[in-house]
C-alpha cells in the first residue's frame, strides 16, 4: 500500500478491501485494513485528511458501515486468524476499529463474537484456537454486551489483556452507562493483578493516553491506576538502559537556584499559558528559570516567560529521546524541576518518573496526582483542595489568590463580549452550554442532563463542544441521541467563534467529577450563570474554587446530583432568577478577579516555592551568598 502522504484514493482502497475479503485473499485484505485504520484517525489532533476529509455525517456513516461490514465478514471467516505476533499491530488500530463499528449500523461486533464462541448449533465451543481467541479480544470493547472475564485470562494472556485494559481506559468518552461501568470496573479490579513485564514498547502511546484518561472515570480510586502504569514505565525504561535515578552532581555556586520548568503545552493561546504564565514569571525574581517545551507547543510570546529556553525534541526511538533529554537536563543541573502539568504529553509522563533534580514538584494543569515515586510536592490553593489523602505527593498549600489567569490572546474586551449577547426570544429553547471536552462527558453527567430535560417545564437545548474530529463526533452524537432529546454537538472552532456560541446560551453546566477551569472564566466573562458540582471523594474541587472567587451567595456549588438538578431546573424555568443571576455575573469585575496580578500573593507563593526547594535537601544545594 502506498504511503498515506501520496495521492491515494481512500475509497478505492475500501473497494479493494471489500473485494479481497470476499475473495478470501487474507494477506491483501489485512494490508488494506491496516492502511484504512492507520489513516482513519479518531483523535482531534489528527484530522482525517485521507479518509472522510470533508464528508458530512450521512456520508461518514455510509463509509463506516461499509468498512465495518467487511471487517465483520473477515473476522467471521474461519480461515482467517490473527497470530500472537500480529496482535499488537491490530491493537494499535483498535480505537479506529471500535469507532467505525460504533458509527455503523452494527454498533459493535457482538454478533461476530457470539458466533465465534457459540456457532449456530447453539452449543458453546469447548475451546477456540489461539488465533480465533485473538480475533474475539480485538473485537471486544467496553461497549460490548458480551462479557469476557479479563481477570481469568491474565495468567495465560497477560500481554493481550494489558492491551485491552489500556485501550478501554484510554477511551475517548464513556457517555453510556455500559461503557462507564465497564471502564470503572476494569480500573478498580485490574490494578493489582498485572505482571509489569507484560508491557511492550508499542503500547507506550496508549499507556500514556490511559494515564491521562483514568482521571475521567467516576470512581474515587481512579487515579490510583497510575501507580500500576508508573511501575510499568519504570521497569520498561530500565530495560532499555534508563535508570530511574539520573540526577547530575549539583553546581557548587550559583547566584540563584536554577528552576527547570518542563511544559506539556505552553503556546500563548493555550489554557496552560493562561493558567501558569503569571506564576512562572513571578518565580524569576527568586530563580533562574529555564523552560523546556516541544517547539510545536510553544511560541515567541510564551518562551519570553523564561530566562532561557530549551526545546524538547521528541524522537520515535524513545530511548534516543530519553538519552538526549536526560543529558540536556544533566547539563542544566537544575536545583529543582517544576511540572506545571503531568499527563497530557508522553514526554512529561516519562520524565516525571525519573529523578532528575533534588527537588521535583508539580501543579495541577492536569488536575490529578501523578502517583510518581519521584514527584516530591504538589502545589495547590486551599480553595481547590478536596481530599488530600488522594495525593501521593506532599501538599504545599499556597494563598488562595496566589495564582491568576492570563486572558486568551484573542479575547476581545469584555464590553464587546457582553454586546454579543441577545435576549432569549419567545418560543426559543433555553440554551445550555457544556464546554467540556468529550472525555469529561460521562454517563453519570449525561444521566443528570436527561433528568433535567425531563423535569423542566421550559424546553432546553444542550450545546456540546467535545473537541472531536468528524468520525468520533458522529459516534458521540449517536450515543447522546439515545439519552437526550434536543442537543447540538459542535465541531471544533476558533476561540472567538466559540465565545460567540457561548454568548448565544443562557446557562453554563459544568461536567463532573472532572470539571473545567478556563471555560468557566470564559462563560463568566459573557455573564452566564453557572451550575457546578462540589464532588465528594475527589482530590480537587476546581469548579467550586473558581466560582467561589466571585463571592456571590446566589452562586454556590451543588453538593449532590439532586442539588445540581434542582439548581439547573430553577435557572431554566425561573426566568426572573436566571436574569437576576445573569445580571450579577455581568456586573462582577471578572477581569480584575481572575486576571489581575496580585504582587503580594505572587511573592508569597514564590517565597514558599523557594523555601521548599532550599530545604528539601539542604546539603545538596549550595548557593552564593
Amino acid at each position: 500500500m502506498k504511503d498515506p502522504t501520496e495521492n491515494v484514493d481512500a475509497m478505492a482502497v475500501l473497494r479493494l478491501f471489500e473485494a479481497d475479503v470476499t475473495g478470501r485473499r487474507y494477506e491483501q485484505a489485512e494490508e488494506c485494513l491496516s492502511w484504512l485504520t492507520k489513516n482513519c484517525s479518531i483523535h482531534a489532533a489528527q484530522p482525517n485528511k485521507v479518509i472522510l476529509p470533508t464528508f458530512d455525517e450521512r456520508e461518514v456513516v455510509y463509509v463506516a458501515t461499509r468498512m465495518a461490514s467487511s471487517l465483520c465478514q473477515l473476522f467471521s471467516d474461519p480461515g482467517f486468524g490473527i497470530s500472537d505476533k500480529k496482535f499488537s499491530h491490530y491493537a494499535l488500530g483498535h480505537g479506529s476499529l471500535i469507532t467505525l463499528l460504533g458509527v455503523s449500523g452494527f454498533g459493535n461486533a457482538d454478533h461476530v463474537i457470539q458466533n465465534l464462541l457459540e456457532p449456530l448449533e447453539n452449543r458453546k465451543r469447548e475451546s477456540v484456537s489461539r488465533e480465533t481467541f485473538n480475533k474475539i479480544l480485538l473485537l471486544h470493547s467496553i461497549d460490548s454486551e458480551v462479557k469476557l472475564p479479563y481477570s481469568q485470562y491474565l495468567q495465560s494472556h497477560p500481554r493481550h489483556i494489558l492491551w485491552l485494559v489500556l485501550l478501554a481506559v484510554a477511551s475517548l468518552f464513556c457517555v453510556t452507562e455500559r461503557e462507564n461501568s465497564a471502564r470503572n470496573q476494569l480500573i478498580s479490579s485490574m490494578m493489582q493483578g498485572f505482571d509489569i513485564s507484560a508491557f511492550e514498547t508499542p503500547m507506550l502511546g496508549w499507556l500514556c493516553i490511559a494515564w491521562m484518561h483514568c482521571s475521567y472515570a467516576t470512581i474515587p480510586e481512579r487515579d490510583q491506576f497510575k501507580k500500576l502504569l508508573n511501575r510499568m514505565l519504570v521497569y520498561w525504561m530500565k530495560g532499555i538502559g534508563i535508570e530511574q535515578y539520573q540526577m547530575a552532581k549539583q553546581h557548587q555556586k550559583r547566584n540563584k537556584p536554577v528552576l527547570l520548568v518542563i511544559n506539556e503545552f505552553f503556546k500563548s493561546s493555550h489554557a496552560m499559558y493562561r493558567c501558569y504564565a503569571p506564576t512562572i514569571m513571578a518565580l524569576r525574581e527568586h530563580f533562574y528559570v529555564i523552560g523546556m517545551t516541544q517547539e510545536k507547543d510553544c511560541d515567541e510570546v510564551s518562551v519570553k516567560c523564561f530566562d532561557e529556553h530549551e526545546y524538547i525534541e521528541w524522537r520515535e526511538h524513545v530511548g534516543d529521546f530519553l538519552d538526549k533529554t536526560i543529558n540536556t537536563i544533566k547539563n542544566i543541573s537544575p536545583d529543582a524541576i517544576y511540572y506545571p502539568s503531568v499527563g497530557m504529553q508522553i514526554t512529561s509522563i516519562l520524565l516525571a518518573n525519573i529523578r532528575l533534580a533534588p527537588c521535583q514538584f508539580m501543579t495541577l494543569g492536569h488536575p490529578a496526582s501523578s502517583h510518581s515515586d519521584v514527584m516530591d510536592y504538589c502545589l495547590n490553593e486551599n480553595q481547590f483542595l478536596g481530599d488530600s489523602k488522594l495525593f501521593s505527593e506532599k501538599l504545599r498549600i499556597v494563598d488562595d489568590n496566589a495564582s491568576n489567569f492570563s486572558p486568551h490572546i484573542d479575547q476581545p474586551p469584555r464590553s464587546e463580549l457582553l454586546g454579543w449577547k441577545k435576549p432569549l426570544q419567545s418560543g426559543e429553547p433555553v440554551r445550555i452550554i457544556i464546554t467540556g471536552s468529550a472525555m469529561k462527558i460521562n454517563a453519570e453527567f449525561v444521566s443528570v442532563l436527561s433528568t433535567i430535560e425531563t423535569k423542566t417545564v421550559s424546553e432546553v437545548e444542550f450545546h456540546f463542544i467535545p473537541n472531536l474530529n468528524n468520525l468520533s463526533i458522529c459516534l458521540f452524537r449517536k450515543k447522546l441521541a439515545s439519552m437526550l432529546k434536543r442537543f447540538v454537538v459542535h465541531p471544533s472552532m476558533g476561540y472567538q467563534q466559540y465565545l460567540r456560541l457561548v454568548a448565544r446560551c443562557q446557562i453554563h453546566l459544568s461536567p463532573f467529577p472532572f470539571g473545567s477551569t478556563n471555560s468557566l472564566v470564559d462563560s463568566m466573562l459573557l455573564g452566564l450563570p453557572l451550575v457546578v458540582m462540589k464532588t465528594e471523594n475527589c482530590a480537587l474541587q476546581i469548579d467550586a474554587g473558581i466560582i467561589g472567587k466571585l463571592q456571590l451567595e446566589e452562586l454556590t456549588p451543588a453538593a449532590s446530583n439532586d442539588e445540581y438538578i434542582n439548581q439547573a431546573c430553577r435557572l431554566i424555568d425561573n426566568q426572573d432568577a436566571r436574569e437576576r443571576l445573569t445580571h450579577m455575573v455581568e456586573e462582577a469585575d471578572i477581569e480584575k478577579i481572575y486576571f489581575e496580578i496580585r504582587p503580594a500573593e505572587a511573592e508569597r507563593c514564590a517565597q514558599k516555592i523557594l523555601e521548599m526547594v532550599l530545604y528539601h535537601e539542604p546539603d545538596a544545594i549550595k548557593f552564593a551568598q
